[in-house]
């Protein structure tokens, strides 16, 4: 069900005597019209209940009316950004965001528009002109379609696991969590792999599409595992701190490991690949129950989920 939005209506001498606390990374969006109240060329509402799929007919674009002067990081500080990056909206630009943040925003009704206050953390692309910018390290990505053979019928399947890179911005310097950063370089056309349990979400819904037809989704430079060739036979480069390794079917009363020989929840395996500093190639390492990301017979995975290591060298 769509939330219930709280909408205040002022006068446009009040809407910009407003001034947004400095430091905050708060953004004003103008909105120029509501989903609900768009319609075919025949006059017939292209939404009817609201509270059907509420998440295809959210907002998800708008203009940038008003800016906070900065952003807030401080990983001591619980009320602040998830992520170190620049400001790199003006405005007037044009800017797509998350919509489940554009539901719940504070809102004012001003002269027909809204006008919603947003975390700058919210945001995903610009557009300024003829120039797509994407912000907060994010990418956009179409999705890789497989072909899968069948005599009978041409048809095709999304993997997840992968993006094609359509629109590449900057980076981030950092995240609260230590585990998480943007070391990886991607250009427009690179196949990526994605960590295991990625989630890319779509930047449109479909039926109100306003910056394309074609389907995009979206996810930061964080959950990439590595860069692959286009055929997926193999890796490129490796994100920073990330193994591949190949699993070592075998009881753990062989020695290699003895101190976790009778917890049956974790695996051992051998590190083929490495861009860890301290973590080589023959090493062996202990992994959770739960695994990485599988590509071409490696298990590929990312610092935090190595429980315990043994180097070789």
């Amino acid at each position: 069900m769509r939330p219930v939005e709280k909408t205040y209506k002022i006068s446009k001498e009040e809407l910009d005597a407003l001034q947004l606390p400095l430091g905050t990374g708060a953004v004003m969006i103008r909105i120029p019209y509501k989903n609900k109240d768009q319609k075919t060329k025949s006059g017939i509402y292209l939404v009817g209940d609201e509270d059907y799929k509420p998440a295809m007919h959210a907002e998800r674009w708008g203009y940038v009316y008003k800016m906070s002067d900065s952003l807030h990081f401080d990983r001591t500080d619980m009320s602040s950004m998830q992520w170190v990056t620049e400001i790199e909206t003006e405005i007037g630009d044009k800017v797509w965001f998350d919509f489940r943040a554009a539901m719940y925003a504070y809102t004012y009704e001003c002269e027909g528009e809204w006008y919603k206050i947003m975390e700058y953390q919210n945001l995903y692309i610009a557009e300024r002109g003829k120039e797509t910018i994407t912000l907060n390290g994010y990418i956009l990505f179409s999705e890789y379609e497989e072909d899968l053979d069948s005599d009978i019928l041409l048809t095709t399947n999304i993997d997840k696991k992968y993006g094609i890179a359509e629109y590449v911005g900057s980076y981030n310097q950092g995240y609260l969590s230590p585990f998480y950063d943007d070391n990886i370089t991607v250009e427009k056309g690179d196949h990526v792999l994605f960590e295991s349990g990625t989630s890319c979400f779509p930047l449109e819904a479909g039926l109100h599409n306003e910056f394309s037809d074609d389907k995009f989704v979206i996810q930061q430079r964080k959950r990439i595992i590595g860069v692959v060739d286009h055929k997926h036979e193999n890796v490129l480069s490796l994100h920073d701190n990330v193994i591949g390794v190949e699993i070592k079917k075998t009881d753990l009363d062989r020695g290699e490991i003895k101190l976790l020989k009778d917890n049956k929840d974790h695996r051992i395996g051998h590190v083929k690949v490495s861009s860890h500093p301290n973590i080589c190639e023959g090493d062996v390492v202990v992994l959770a129950k739960k695994g990485g990301t599988i590509f071409n017979g490696l298990e590929y995975l990312t610092e935090e989920r190595v429980l315990y290591y043994e180097t070789t060298s």
